[in-house]
């Protein structure tokens, strides 16, 4: 991820994400993410997308353009379904997502943006 300069934010930051900020770098002003929480959060995705039996149960969607791509080579090394563009209001709720998908059980992963990534379960109605 070093390699890859993920660690590498902006000057801007939001409350929510002052948590996964390592520190200011001095020579631009710019934000490092800690990598640590970037990598634990990485692999509770890996571990609730490995528990879904069927590949082709998982949407993954991204709204942002640099996590379109990220998302549309996921979805073709892995068999899952890809979500990607922009997104009304709305279509981007778990329930919206499952039942357009029709996974029954299934499993919703968004890549919300750098360190952040959220995984929801579908409820088997």
């Amino acid at each position: 991820m070093l390699a890859a300069k993920c660690h590498i934010g902006t000057k801007n930051c939001d409350y929510q994400m002052q948590r996964y900020i390592f520190r200011r770098s001095p020579a631009d002003a710019t934000h490092i993410i800690d990598l640590g929480k970037t990598w634990d959060k990485l692999q509770l995705a890996a571990r609730i997308i490995c528990a879904i039996e069927n590949p082709q149960d998982v949407v993954v969607l991204s709204a942002r353009p640099y996590g379109q791509r990220a998302v549309l080579k996921f979805a073709q090394y892995t068999g899952t379904k890809a979500l990607v563009g922009r997104f009304t209001p709305g279509v981007g709720c778990f329930c919206c997502v499952t039942s357009a998908a029709s996974l029954d059980g299934g499993c919703v992963v968004g890549v919300v943006g750098v360190g952040r990534v959220w995984c929801g379960m579908g409820g088997g109605d």
